[in-house]
């Protein structure tokens, strides 16, 4: 209890079994549980409540769905990339056991309402990247239009670290950023990199250092990517282990929680 305490600091004020949510609403943990407490939320909490308890009662019981480790899964995509997106957040069950970062090539202001979106939609958690948010299971985090995502270490954790386009690329945020972010802080087998439609190459020379690294990467192919761009050259440079249609894409994703 006093790891869960520290990891999550609301735990302490809030670790109901019953919790009442503006009088009308309920979410009950198993019936393994007896109910010892009754507590609102805010409604900011309320979208999230289901999972937060959900994954609470995991952690409590200490029975992890699934067994092995957990890998990180970084999508990277650009023009037609959005609703490719979508689809596959919104496929994915609420306890998916690995973490996913999303870079989408957007204009200011256009990634928050995009994880808000999605948030309302997905079983997962989906939030904009914040400095210091922490990657987990079940949680998929978008990155932060005008910056760069990268990835760094805090103790036993991998956390966010949002970063000013300094070095004046075109595309904010970078897929190539994340990917070579990605590669300096875990390890390469744990990652897992999928690069989808778009105009251009961002995301191929990460993609490339990441396969030599022995990561699992996929190129979205030509036949269902709606810009033939940033695939393509992964591809051709030798980025890419497989080459996929987007609904064996999608497929591939959710079939990582299997297994």
């Amino acid at each position: 209890m006093d790891r869960l305490s520290n990891d999550y600091p609301w735990l302490l004020k809030k670790i109901p079994i019953l919790v009442a949510v503006s009088g009308t609403k309920s979410f009950k943990l198993s019936s393994s549980f007896k109910p010892s407490l009754i507590v609102s939320f805010s409604p900011k909490e309320i979208s999230t409540l289901p999972r937060k308890l959900a994954f609470l009662e995991r952690k409590i019981k200490k029975e992890p769905k699934k067994e092995g480790k957990n890998k990180l899964i970084i999508v990277g995509a650009s023009t037609g990339g959005p609703r490719l997106i979508e689809k596959i957040l919104v496929s994915l069950p609420e306890d998916y056991p690995h973490s996913l970062c999303i870079v989408q090539h957007f204009p200011k202001g256009f990634s928050k309402r995009f994880a808000e979106r999605l948030n309302s939609i997905s079983k997962l958690e989906v939030l904009e990247a914040e400095e210091g948010m922490e990657l987990i299971p079940g949680r998929a985090v978008i990155a932060k239009a005008g910056y760069h995502l990268h990835l760094q270490q805090n103790r036993e954790k991998i956390v966010c670290k949002i970063v000013p386009n300094i070095k004046g690329l075109f595309f904010v945020p970078s897929v190539d950023e994340t990917f070579f972010s990605a590669l300096s802080v875990i390890g390469s087998k744990d990652v897992v990199a999928v690069l989808l439609t778009g105009i251009g190459y961002d995301g191929a020379e990460g993609m490339v250092a990441l396969r030599k690294a022995g990561a699992f990467t996929i190129a979205e192919s030509e036949k269902t990517a709606a810009v033939y761009g940033m695939p393509k050259v992964a591809k051709e440079k030798g980025g890419a282990v497989k080459v996929l249609d987007f609904p064996d894409i999608q497929k591939f994703i959710f079939e990582l929680g299997e297994s």
